[in-house]
């Protein structure tokens, strides 16, 4: 049986349909990422019932997110598996959003290994 992801993404401040920043762009480009048809949404309640995994940049989203649905707590968890905050680079240089895409692909990976070790084959 193959085994897979669908990924979404949504922000606990969000605007719906604001496009990507430029700095984001560049840095996704960079890592041949495909990102065109991108678009901000904010996290609703229907998005957070619907997802077997809430992963979040920062403990303050982590908390966001328990404050509003805390039946979601056991699903909530940090993209960094040793719990640090990822920062998010908004208003930063090229180079800031260089080195949180970087951080983001390196904990994925680690991400991506443990939940394919624990899902059922």
């Amino acid at each position: 049986m193959d085994r897979g992801f669908l990924v979404g993404s949504a922000g606990v401040a969000a605007y719906g349909g604001s496009p990507i920043s430029l700095e984001a762009a560049e840095s996704l480009r960079e890592r041949g990422i495909e990102f065109a048809s991108h678009v901000s949404q904010p996290l609703t309640a229907e998005l957070a019932a619907q997802a077997d995994h809430l992963v979040t940049m920062t403990n303050g989203h982590r908390n966001s997110i328990l404050e509003a649905w805390p039946d979601a707590a056991s699903r909530v968890r940090l993209l960094d598996v040793n719990g640090a905050d990822i920062d998010d680079p908004i208003g930063g240089s090229s180079t800031v959003y260089a080195e949180c895409c970087q951080a983001i692909q390196s904990h994925l990976q680690q991400l991506i290994e443990e939940l394919l070790d624990n899902s059922p084959s």
